[in-house]
């Protein structure tokens, strides 16, 4: 809390600024609402008009105001050729989408509600922190992507001068794991915290339910291997484990497969990069994989069912920031096959809570898979391990305790200041 002029203790106004109302990086920060004490804080968002009546109305018991506009990435997209990127230029500005407008209307709400704290929940966003810097509000960059010339994520800028620009206007910079902040370490940031998001736990340890199984139509003597996560992320490796259910499908003839997530609609150009991966991805399943063994699932109403229903979770993702997908596997008692970098290799312990390979590499994955489908008491000993590490590491409470004594670093760090 913060005292006025009287003594009297008044609730922290903070800010949310979502780069959209959906996606794992705005996840995070609902979930993180939910448990955050109100009587403390009070929230408010701003976040681009990219969604639906249905979903605004779920968004607005969340936070006690929030305000849509277009809000522009600041980030370069290598995915995209030079004529979809000036498509893309053209559109924003037949339509008067950009940085300084986002800016200006960030300051306003900013003026409007009173606000003590920014928390800028992406790194593809810029607005929050120059409408912050405008009205001598402190800033907290939470950084959930990883960015850089040598990750996923590009700026125009060299590493160097990005960090020190982004440093510079926050009063902390949070990377969401030891991953993501490598870029900032090694580039000096001084004002660095790395913070893992926090995961509410008690749905994926308290339940039993399994239908997930049952909608797939497995008997009691099959087991079903998954991965989960968008078919419009190239990124995600869904190849390599296309690839390693081809090895192991012919092999294991009691085994099931499925992925889970999103499929891409129908994009139009410049934006059909998603469509095109996805296609690949059926092709590549129809070469690959005998028929009938491999699932696709666009939706599934409960994510603590699928992690339920699964005996082995596959997450092939080499580049992935944090890894929440293997914690929810963990929490739910199940195994985790994934590679040895990025996020998940810090969620996953090799050979405690699951096994670490090779990135890349779908003979590795398949034979690690293999080993746990043939051990139901390795399986189940790697599960009851997981579920510990998950409540000791990545339970929401203890992510909520520690964003608020950096909420309470940064303002005790302005009060200092003014």
């Amino acid at each position: 809390m913060i005292s006025d002029q009287m003594g009297y203790k008044k609730p922290i106004n903070v800010l949310y600024v979502l780069n959209a109302t959906g996606g794992g990086a705005s996840l995070g920060i609902y979930e993180m609402l939910r448990a955050l004490p109100r009587d403390r804080y009070r929230a408010f968002a701003v976040a681009p008009p990219d969604c639906g009546k249905d979903r605004l109305e779920k968004l607005r018991p969340i936070f006690d105001d929030i305000r849509l506009f277009h809000i522009p990435w600041w980030n370069v997209n290598d995915n995209l050729d030079i004529a979809r990127r000036l498509a893309i230029a053209a559109s924003r500005l037949k339509n008067g989408i950009s940085v300084n407008r986002a800016t200006v209307e960030t300051i306003k709400a900013i003026r409007a509600w009173n606000i003590d704290l920014v928390h800028t929940g992406t790194s593809l966003t810029i607005n929050g922190a120059l409408a912050a810097r405008e009205t001598g509000v402190r800033h907290i960059w939470h950084i959930k992507e990883c960015i850089g010339q040598h990750n996923r994520v590009h700026f125009r800028a060299p590493d160097n001068k990005l960090v020190k620009h982004m440093s510079t206007l926050s009063s902390r910079v949070v990377a969401m794991s030891e991953h993501v902040a490598d870029v900032f370490r090694s580039n000096g940031c001084a004002n660095l915290d790395v913070l893992p998001d926090g995961v509410d736990l008690q749905p994926y340890i308290g339940g039993e339910s399994r239908f997930l199984r049952e909608r797939l139509g497995l008997n009691e003597n099959e087991k079903l291997v998954g991965m989960v996560a968008s078919l419009t992320s190239s990124w995600k490796r869904h190849d390599v484990y296309i690839r390693m259910v081809g090895h192991l499908a012919r092999q294991e003839p009691n085994v099931r497969f499925v992925i889970i997530g999103p499929k891409p609609g129908a994009n139009r150009w410049p934006y059909d990069h998603s469509t095109s991966y996805y296609k690949r991805l059926m092709r590549l399943t129809s070469d690959c994989v005998p028929d009938g063994r491999l699932t696709f699932l666009d939706f599934v109403p409960d994510p603590a069912d699928i992690m339920r229903s699964l005996d082995v979770l596959v997450h092939p993702c080499e580049i992935e920031p944090f890894g929440r997908i293997a914690i929810e596997a963990m929490a739910a008692g199940r195994p985790v096959v994934g590679p040895l970098t990025g996020g998940i290799a810090e969620t996953v312990v090799d050979g405690e809570t699951g096994f670490l390979v090779a990135g890349g590499s779908p003979k590795e994955f398949a034979e690690a898979t293999r080993t746990l489908l043939r051990d139901d008491s390795l399986c189940k000993r790697f599960g009851e391990a997981g579920r510990v590490r998950a409540q000791a590491c990545y339970s929401l409470e203890r992510h909520v305790q520690a964003q608020c004594q950096i909420y309470e670093q940064a303002l005790g760090r302005a009060m200092a200041i003014n």
